[in-house]
């Protein structure tokens, strides 16, 4: 038979589970009475698990002239919607719609489980996809920018080398032309003298 102290430690356990529960939909944190330490590692942890259960949160109706739906608040982490919530609630519109965009590129990446809720493990799998497509996309961008430049750059190096090349080639004609020219005035010279 158990013993009367041993009772009473689970019926502290429950009490303060219960309570940490009530608080978590007020959104307030509790601290926990000084007779939880007596409670055996059990007890203890499952106390501390049950605070760390996220609550949940209703979407903002603002957030639907942001392109979020339900379906889409279902699929966020919980610390997104505090964060949106808190851009709604603070008028910081702009953060938010950035941050249901992320969110919206994101989801292309998880794999969302079959009911269509959040899951961790999903989202962080996602998560590491998206960085990777993002890093991707950025190195991409640099090639072609850099791929851009050198086309550039030969680009004005032929058009300085044609600019050059016509350059000698109406030199090399003037040449021609003046050295014809006096070519022409020495014979018309040497006629003149023969008459």
């Amino acid at each position: 038979m158990p013993s009367a102290d041993s009772s009473n430690k689970n019926l502290l356990a429950s009490i303060a589970a219960c309570v940490c529960l009530l608080a978590q939909d007020s959104h307030a944190f509790v601290a926990l009475p000084p007779q939880t330490k007596a409670l055996t590692a059990q007890h203890a942890q499952s106390v501390l698990l049950l605070r760390a259960l996220p609550t949940e949160m209703t979407m903002p109706e603002a957030l639907t002239e942001m392109g979020c739906d339900e379906d889409l608040w279902k699929k966020m982490p919980h610390g997104a919607h505090k964060d949106l919530t808190r851009f709604v609630r603070t008028g910081a519109d702009t953060l938010a719609q950035n941050r249901v965009n992320t969110l919206k590129e994101i989801l292309t990446f998880v794999e969302t489980p079959a009911d269509g809720i959040w899951e961790q493990t999903a989202w962080e799998a996602g998560v590491l996809k998206w960085e990777e497509n993002e890093e991707h996309e950025r190195q991409e961008a640099k090639r072609k920018a850099k791929e851009e430049r050198m086309a550039k750059a030969a680009a004005k190096r032929e058009a300085e080398a044609a600019a050059k090349a016509a350059a000698e080639q109406a030199a090399t004609q003037a040449a021609m032309a003046e050295k014809g020219k006096s070519e022409g005035d020495d014979s018309e010279s040497e006629e003149s003298e023969f008459q």
